[in-house]
């Protein structure tokens, strides 16, 4: 995909790379594998390296989470703009739910975000724990994707109860929502309210915060040790979700490329060291 592909670039100003299907569970100090135009997330790091340095804590960012809060993403084709919806109400309810009729008179949307937090790490604490850390027994495989580059960690997930969504019509102007119809396909699973006088933002929230964003670093390596780390290009990839998770990994995918990237995650973790 190219870079201003807006289903890459939708959350670039509150400088996260998406997460196509929001979900639990995604977590900082979590592993990325890049390969072909996707990231599969491995598991943790934990699992596959030691270190005298401690490993760094994963802590809430409240200040970073309440300038989020509030935000705009960008306007996006009303076609991408209900994909991402379809698959929050998803995340919310577990079940493949159609709310596109209410939006009959809408050309483009725009998301606004609620209830925002932000489960982060110190990045000089995950370099200082590289620096003096080395693999454990977790197998060859996944040192040899080390060694290749091919590796980045999560550094931070974005997470929401709420998402309040704005409907435009042909001139960019508001457009008023069927919310009765988007209530009756709902059927109380998410709740859902008119957010403004003229009927065009719909909020949903559910019951549990769910991830919908990232910041991640990529790994270098030289000489069989760590060397240093480079955070991935905000609006050059998405965690996408359209194939199966927890494959065997290949030591043999192709060198890094941050321009175009995506990270599979659509089955459960905790299978994460398939394959290392």
């Amino acid at each position: 995909m190219a870079k201003n592909d807006p289903v890459l670039t939708y959350l670039k100003d509150i400088e996260f790379l998406p997460i196509l299907l929001p979900r639990e569970g995604v977590r900082p100090l979590g592993l990325l594998l890049k390969d072909g135009k996707r990231f599969e997330y491995l598991g943790n790091l934990e699992d596959v390296t030691q270190s005298t340095f401690p490993l760094p804590p994963v802590s809430p960012d409240l200040v970073t989470a309440n300038t989020i809060s509030g935000k705009k993403s960008s306007t996006v084709k009303l076609s991408i703009g209900l994909s991402l919806l379809g698959n929050i109400i998803k995340a919310f309810t577990g079940q493949t739910l159609d709310v596109s009729l209410g939006y009959k008179n809408a050309k483009t949307v725009t998301y606004e975000f609620k209830d925002v937090t932000v489960d982060t790490i110190d990045i000089l604490k995950l370099d200082q724990y590289l620096t003096e850390g080395d693999f454990n027994d977790a197998g060859a495989g996944i040192e040899m994707l080390f060694l290749n580059n091919q590796i980045g960690v999560v550094t931070s997930t974005l997470r929401a109860k709420t998402f309040v969504i704005a409907a435009q019509g042909q001139n960019g102007l508001d457009v008023k929502v069927d919310l009765p119809l988007i209530q009756n396909v709902l059927d109380g699973k998410v709740e859902v309210a008119i957010a403004n006088e003229s009927d065009s933002k719909i909020a949903y929230s559910g019951t549990k915060a769910i991830s919908f964003g990232i910041r991640a670093v990529q790994l270098f390596t030289k000489d069989g040790h760590y060397t240093s780390f480079d955070p991935f290009n905000v609006g050059s990839a998405a965690l996408r979700t359209d194939e199966a998770f927890g494959m065997p990994v290949s030591p043999q995918v192709s060198p890094f490329r941050i321009d175009s990237a995506f990270i599979d995650l659509e089955v459960p973790m905790g299978a994460g060291n398939n394959g290392l």
